[in-house]
């Protein structure tokens, strides 16, 4: 099970096996998730072939994080 470790640990247990990687990336606004696999598909109890290509999903921190909207500071009357 890939889940919780980070990249590069990830990549280097599924070269081992002789499995491909392919790294989908995912934004998340939980530190703890941001630089490690959050999901793998196939699953970790699923038996594939060596050469498979495993998908990693991995945590990133968002690029836009959100920001708020200035409020109004008074309100407009139309003329």
């Amino acid at each position: 099970d890939l889940a919780g470790k980070d990249e590069t640990a990830a990549r280097q247990l599924l070269a081992q096996r002789g499995l491909g990687v392919r790294v989908v990336r995912q934004p998340t606004s939980n530190n703890d998730e941001v630089g490690k696999v959050i999901k793998q598909d196939p699953g970790a109890t699923k038996v594939v072939p060596a050469g498979t290509t495993v998908a990693i999903t991995v945590g990133e921190k968002p690029n836009n994080p959100p920001t708020q909207n200035p409020s109004p500071s008074g309100s407009a009357s139309p003329n």
